[in-house]
């Protein structure tokens, strides 16, 4: 699988993701999609970190000293990518459009004024710098192995006094909210504070000696910790406590955009803000939320080994997942990736128990078949049971389609008996010339039930009409036979 390290958030609808082999994800606010670091494709380097100091800047950094820039719309090498150095460099921060700065090993650190990189901080450390945050162009904090504390004040580089005291543990991340606040954190539990004045101490490190991988503080009262096992924490301004544990282990990077939009990326996923409770929830599970109002508190998944005990035929494909919102049921928005027991194709899709007998709603926006078989559907709006459906779905079957007088109109009335991969329906009318019209403005949702009417109020005494209904469904339409009544 691959494994992604280092992700940014410039924006709420924006966010990019950097991993192995020169991989690069890239979120518009509502689903991930991969991107082209435009590498020559000899060069497998890995990336480690990332930074937008905008909406149309990016720069990336990896082995061998790589160093990419995004303008907005495509990747690309900067000139001085291995040129400079070719140490590892494994984060860079850019405050601004005009300053970043990166670091890697050996004490390496690159600027760039917002035209060239140059190499700064020349015999500062040698020790390797693993984290650094830049909160302005006149304050930056990085950290390393041994405990190393480097800072910047617009002019020079120097080595804080208390590098090495503190801890003799690899620092691994550095954030600061504020000029007068950062948060660092490392190897075996380490927990750094610095505050202006007093300088850093290490009163808040953890007793369970677990890896702290990244942190990200997007105000001076929240922070978040990913773990090399799978651990998210969270400061809150006073103490410390644990958000959820992921099953799949290992989480590298996180960055928080704002108080509630926080993204955090692993080994082959990328997870979300809210806070999830997984259980017994097979590998390739993905459920990647935009929580758009903030009522979202969590969400609780349970995977079960059988069928739905409401699934039509096409959804018994020995797998479901039932997914359970806290906080609110709407006001949020999501993604969904579901990996099911059987290898999808081009017709397999994401379905949503509506609640109502074999109702389910369908839909999908893409599948994979390696390294894991999953089925993905952005725009995810509401939960309650879900299944992946078989290739092929049973044709539509409609019963009961008629067309009767009611007074002064006409009344369409139709069955549906299964609707697991409708989008709903179309009433359409023969005109006088013989073309076909369509009546109804919007379509006819088929999570409506079972039973659907339509009341067609133009009509005239004396004369004859058909009437015929388009089947909407996920792959095209399908067509009803054709009703006929004469109006008295």
């Amino acid at each position: 699988p691959i494994t992604y390290s280092g992700i940014t958030c410039p924006t709420d609808t924006l966010c990019k993701a950097v991993g192995d082999v020169n991989k690069i994800l890239s979120w518009n606010g509502t689903s991930w999609s991969q991107e082209s670091s435009n590498l020559d494709p000899g060069n497998f380097s890995n990336l480690f970190g990332v930074s937008c100091p905008s909406a149309t800047l990016c720069k990336a950094v990896g082995e061998n000293g790589t160093l990419l820039s995004w303008n907005g719309s495509a990747w690309g090498p900067e000139t001085e990518s291995g040129t400079l150095t070719t140490q590892r460099l494994y984060t860079v921060s850019c405050p601004t459009s005009t300053l970043c700065k990166a670091v890697g090993d050996g004490g390496t650190i690159l600027s760039w004024d917002g035209s060239d990189w140059t190499i700064e901080g020349v015999g500062i450390t040698t020790d390797d710098l693993i984290g650094i945050d830049c909160r302005s162009n006149t304050f930056c904090k990085a950290g390393g192995i041994n405990g190393a504390l480097v800072s910047w004040n617009g002019l020079d580089w120097t080595l804080e006094t208390e590098s090495g005291t503190l801890t003799t543990d690899t620092i691994n991340s550095v954030s600061c909210p504020s000029i007068a606040l950062c948060k660092a954190v490392g190897n075996n539990g380490i927990i750094l504070t610095w505050h202006s004045g007093t300088g850093w101490d290490n009163s808040e490190s953890r007793q369970d000696q677990i890896t702290l991988n990244d942190i990200s503080c997007p105000t001076t009262t929240l922070c978040k910790v990913v773990t090399t096992l799978g651990i998210i924490l969270s400061w809150d301004g006073t103490n410390w406590s644990t958000d959820t544990s992921d099953p799949y282990g290992q989480i590298n990077g996180v960055d928080c955009f704002s108080a509630t939009l926080c993204k955090a990326v692993g080994s082959n996923q990328v997870l979300g803000m809210v806070v999830q409770t997984l259980n017994d929830v097979s590998k390739g599970f993905v459920l990647d939320m935009f929580n758009s109002t903030g009522c979202l508190t969590g969400l609780t998944v349970t995977e079960y080994q059988i069928n739905h005990p409401n699934a039509p035929a096409g959804l018994q494909t020995g797998r479901y997942w039932t997914i359970t919102p806290s906080g609110c049921t709407s006001g949020f928005s999501g993604s969904l990736t579901l990996p099911p027991n059987f290898t999808p194709n081009a017709t397999t899709v994401d379905c949503r128990y509506t609640g109502t007998g074999t109702t389910w709603e369908c839909g999908k926006n893409g599948y994979t078949t390696s390294p894991i078989s999953t089925v993905t559907r952005v725009g995810i709006t509401h939960f309650s049971d879900w299944a992946v459906g078989a290739d092929n779905p049973t044709a539509i079957n409609l019963t009961a389609f008629r067309a009767t007088q009611v007074k002064q109109s006409v009344r369409v009335k139709w069955s549906a008996t299964y609707q697991m991969n409708m989008r709903g329906f179309n009433v359409w009318r023969k005109t006088h010339n013989g073309a076909w019209q369509k009546l109804n403005t919007n379509l006819i949702p088929a999570t409506a039930g079972i039973n659907f009417k339509f009341n067609d109020k133009h009509v005239k005494p004396g004369k004859t009409y058909r009437y015929k209904l388009e089947v909407v469904t996920i792959s095209g339409s399908e067509w009803s036979s054709v009703a006929r009544v004469r109006v008295k």
